[in-house]
């Protein structure tokens, strides 16, 4: 994979749309339904903290001699660096 930055890319300010600022949106708080976020935090707080199936996996990689695996790390050393000479 081979990734090649955009250099003729022109710099954006966010702050300088061009269009008309957004009007914020008026809700009638007794017309609001929340629960499907009640829903959602609910499921949220029965979600084990501690997955015990990525920990084995974790430790399994961290024990593996090649992980990462070298040519994972030469290429992005050799990202980094074109970056890095680019920025400088």
């Amino acid at each position: 994979m081979e990734i090649k930055p955009n250099y003729q890319a022109s710099s954006v300010d966010p702050t300088q749309s061009g269009r008309p600022a957004a009007k914020p949106a008026q809700v009638d708080d007794r017309s609001v339904d929340f629960s499907s976020s009640q829903r959602l935090d609910e499921s949220l707080r029965n979600l084990p903290d501690v997955r015990p199936e990525v920990v084995q996996r974790g430790r399994k990689l961290v024990g593996t001699e090649n992980y990462p695996p070298p040519e994972g790390i030469r290429r992005i050393s050799h990202l980094l660096a074109i970056n890095l000479s680019d920025s400088h």
